[in-house]
């Protein structure tokens, strides 16, 4: 029996570099990828091997007989955190404006680097990735729990695209043209950012409104721009 009774202790990790970015639009290297599935969450995710499974879903989504049109179900009592403290329930509505996100030419500073590439199979992706709509035509909110998104053409690689980090649910006001919005991120994750020094060191504390089981340690500390030959000595 496990009797552990909550998070404890410190995990220190040391990087070569430092974090690039706490945008999940945005951040697609290996230091900012691990720190971003601290603090924010996708629909889905997976297992400790290769294995879909749902995360802020409350399970897999529900796929029509033609392979186009995906139906989410968010858990109950979802919360966005920022700083340990609860900030408002997240939404159907902040599911598909983190999806439209992704697909905005406008998104400061620079567009999503595979917005196009990972999520442009969207019914009405092509119109948003053009400018010429705020928000595609497939990505609909049903009610506060439900997101339905249907695609252009049955693509068995959607549900992977959605569970990477560029999947992540972030709150509707985050907005599009904030050269740094997440500074101080918000998301539903185990962790959430207590400091961030860029380019020094980054302390993550276990989230006390985490929807899941708790996490391990306590803290997760970040040791950024440390040379091989000291990780070697620490």
């Amino acid at each position: 029996e496990d009797e552990r009774q909550g998070p404890s202790g410190t995990l220190a990790i040391a990087f070569p570099a430092g974090i690039e970015s706490l945008d999940p639009a945005l951040a697609y290297d290996q230091i900012s990828w691990p720190a971003l599935r601290l603090v924010d969450e996708a629909l889905i995710g997976y297992d400790e091997g290769t294995n879909l499974v749902p995360v802020l879903a409350e399970d897999l989504p529900d796929v029509s007989a033609d392979g186009l049109t995906y139906t989410f179900t968010l858990r109950d009592g979802l919360q966005f955190v920022r700083a340990g403290e609860i900030v408002r329930p997240v939404t159907a509505e902040d599911v598909v404006f983190s999806i439209n996100r992704l697909l905005r030419p406008d998104l400061k500073p620079h567009p999503s680097p595979v917005g196009g590439y990972f999520f442009g199979n969207i019914d009405g992706a092509a119109d948003v990735l053009d400018g010429a709509s705020e928000g595609a035509s497939g990505i609909r909110a049903i009610d506060d729990r439900t997101v339905e998104i249907t695609l252009e053409a049955p693509d068995r690689t959607f549900l992977n695209a959605m569970a990477t980090p560029f999947g992540s649910v972030i709150p509707a006001e985050a907005g599009f043209d904030a050269t740094d919005p997440f500074a101080d991120p918000v998301g539903t994750g185990p962790y959430y950012l207590d400091m961030h020094d860029p380019g020094e060191r980054a302390v993550f504390r276990a989230n006390p409104h985490y929807w899941g089981d708790p996490p391990g340690a306590e803290v997760i500390e970040y040791r950024l721009s440390v040379p091989s030959e000291t990780m070697i000595q620490q």
